[in-house]
């Protein structure tokens, strides 16, 4: 434990090196990713920016579309923490065009989910976007800014992905320790809890994902749960770093002071609404420096849980400042302040995470060592029953024989084993991971014994009763006097975290529609089915298909028989269609069809005859008739090109001579010599 400072000096000099390294990065101007040659934009405040405690502002943005007609974004940069907006779009001439208005307190999306961004189809020309701003409060100035729509969408997706991610582990570690708390009767769980919350309520309404999901409009002291938030986390490190009268008298009446000083914030808020995100603001800063300054000082005496807490204090405390400090995000136009203020509220929950299930296997240790005489066995199955997971004790000779001298009796619900067969027979256990995963997982044990690492691993293991189950184990080794080197840990069940990132995937590569994969996942399985042609010289077959009467349906039954309309034909598509191929929909009533292998344009045309056949069918809707049927242009690899783009512009090309002819309804692609 003596080099318990040294490491915290490494710790913070290394943490504090990074930090100021990211904010001279931000502070340069650096090259941007909107700037384009189609198009250029400058935009400037005509009143304001405005102030972070409320009001109004007007920005104007000149916009000059150089060359073919554009799809852009307009959205905001720095935050999208705005009250109400209205964008005003104006042709060169002045003509008002277009106005767009959303904000947190209207109900109802934008045009991408949480994101104040709309959708402006522009010809070549100038244009003007006047923006006009009315918030209570702002965390930073959000400038209007415009992105083109296929770099915006690519990576929008990102940014929604970690948003809802770090929002379900939230949710997961609140209600988790809510739960642990009421039955454990753990304070330190409970403000654990109450910390996290806080966290989601000002998040969720901050990233628009209360009022996307459920619409719930409430804004103008969103920022007063944080202040409920930074007391609540006082109040658990107090009791995580055992800090009392008795023995740190000055860190805890600091402590109770901070904690009075942030009550103080709650009223000032609800008397000064346009000023609680400032007293947010303070409230981390308040909250992070005794969290640092305990952290130091308990580190300082000696108190190992201390150390690692330390590290966690000051993986947040850094980005957190950078969030609640800076305007401007120059690094990434994408991301706002406010996700990077998620983002250190993230590492901070995570690791603390770590810390508190670190604290509870040095609670079981010491325990276990004063109690061993009088009921070891006993002692060890109370202290594991508060774990979620089975703890145990891992041990390797030498000469590589292993055995497990401990096993909780949760060794039942992660393996139904008993502990008694865990510990008789140690491999009864490893023959539960599946075939796929034990290299990796056998490895893993290898480079942890090696090395004196920590053991991290996910696997999968194949259970009687349970079936296939995902579980995240962890240990510390320590190695003896004669070579053993023994593990201490812990494994438990991720199943459904895996499920919900499965279901995220899902979610972000298929059509919410029809469920066919969309035009990103499509776009990647055709890249690697040209690899594979190249490799193996085969053919790839590429089907464009576009509706014929499916606008009739639309415009006069609406867009719900539409919707259904479309779900009908995705079935009907994919019924013949083989293993290896893949349906897609772009969007509309267009769809793809990769076929891989094909043997020549024959095959690829037989396969387009049984789609058209399957699509040639009459839909009775709300008492009419509609015949539905399809055009279909047809392009094959290497005939007709050599990547993605060339074979989905002769597929279309060919789908719309297809369409106009009148006279069929497949066509192939021009050969490109004969072009």
């Amino acid at each position: 434990m003596r080099t318990v400072p040294s490491r915290i000096v490494l710790s913070l000099a290394l943490l504090l090196g990074v930090t100021l390294a990211l904010l001279m990065l931000n502070r340069l101007p650096g090259a941007s990713a909107l700037e384009s040659g189609a198009f250029t934009q400058q935009g400037q405040w005509l009143d304001g920016p405005p102030a972070r405690t409320g009001g109004s502002g007007r920005h104007e943005l000149q916009l000059r579309v150089n060359e073919e007609p554009q799809t852009l974004i307009v959205d905001f940069r720095n935050s999208g923490v705005v009250g109400r907006y209205q964008h005003r779009l104006y042709n060169g001439s002045g003509r008002l065009l277009e106005v767009y208005e959303g904000g947190h307190t209207l109900r109802g999306r934008s045009d991408y989910f949480l994101r104040h961004a709309h959708r402006l189809a522009l010809t070549p020309g100038d244009y003007t976007l006047v923006t006009e701003l009315e918030s209570p409060y702002y965390l930073a100035p959000p400038t209007p800014i415009l992105w083109p729509a296929a770099e915006f969408e690519n990576r929008i997706v990102r940014s929604q992905t970690l948003t809802l991610v770090i929002m379900g582990i939230f949710l997961g570690l609140a209600f988790y320790y809510l739960v642990t708390g009421i039955w454990r009767r753990a304070l330190n769980d409970l403000l654990y809890a109450g910390f996290i919350t806080g966290n989601i309520l000002f998040l969720g309404t901050s990233q628009l994902v209360f009022r996307d999901l459920f619409g719930w409009t409430w804004f103008h002291l969103s920022s007063v749960p944080i202040l409920f938030s930074n007391a609540c986390y006082i109040g658990f490190v107090m009791l995580l770093l055992s800090i009392n009268r008795q023995r740190t008298p000055r860190l805890f009446y600091a402590g109770w002071a901070a904690i009075g000083l942030l009550a103080s914030f709650w009223f000032t808020a609800w008397m000064y609404p346009n000023g609680s995100l400032e007293l947010a603001r303070a409230g981390v800063a308040i909250f992070g420096l005794y969290g640092l300054v305990a952290g130091i000082n308990q580190a300082l005496a000696r108190n190992p849980v201390a150390y690692f807490y330390l590290i966690a204090n000051v993986a947040f405390l850094l980005p957190a400042l950078v969030s609640i400090s800076v305007q401007s995000m120059r690094l990434n136009d994408m991301l706002l302040l406010e996700q990077l203020g998620m983002m250190a509220v993230a590492v901070e929950v995570l690791l603390l995470a770590q810390v508190m299930s670190y604290q509870i296997g040095r609670v079981y240790q010491a325990e276990a060592r004063q109690r061993a005489a009088q009921d070891h066995s006993q002692l060890l199955t109370n202290l594991a029953a508060q774990v979620p997971g089975v703890l145990y004790q891992f041990r390797m000779t030498p000469d590589g024989h292993f055995d497990v001298p401990y096993a909780s009796e949760r060794v039942h619900e992660m393996f139904e084993l008993s502990p008694e067969e865990v510990i008789r027979d140690a491999a009864s256990a490893f023959g539960r991971v599946i075939p796929e995963d034990f290299p990796d997982y056998y490895a893993s044990i290898e480079k942890s014994a090696h090395e004196l690492s920590p053991w991290e691993q996910e696997f999968r293991v194949l259970l009687p009763k349970q079936g296939l189950r995902w579980r995240a184990g962890r240990a510390y080794p320590e190695q003896q006097d004669d070579g053993t080197i023994v593990w201490y840990g812990f494994i438990n069940d991720i199943t459904e975290r895996k499920r919900i990132e499965e279901k995220i995937r899902h979610m972000a590569q298929h059509d919410p529609l029809t469920g066919l994969p969309n035009r990103t996942l499509f776009v990647d399985r055709l890249n690697q089915a040209l690899e594979r042609a190249k490799r193996n010289n085969t053919g790839v077959g590429l089907l464009f298909i576009d509706l014929n009467n499916f606008k009739a349906v639309n415009d006069q039954q609406g867009h719900q028989a539409g919707d259904r309309l479309l779900k009908k034909v995705a079935s009907q598509m994919v019924q013949d269609l083989r293993g290896s191929d893949t349906a897609a929909r772009l969007g509309g009533d267009e769809f793809v069809i990769l076929l891989e292998p094909v043997r020549d344009r024959d095959d690829a045309l037989r396969v387009a005859h049984k789609v058209l056949s399957n699509l040639r069918v009459t839909h009775h809707i709300n008492k009419c008739d509609y015949p539905i049927s399809a055009s279909i242009g047809v392009s094959l690899y290497p005939e007709h090109g050599n990547d993605v783009d060339s074979l989905i512009r002769e597929a279309d090309t060919a789908m719309y001579e297809a369409k106009h002819s009148h006279t069929e309804d497949i066509r192939i692609a021009q050969p490109t010599q004969d072009r």
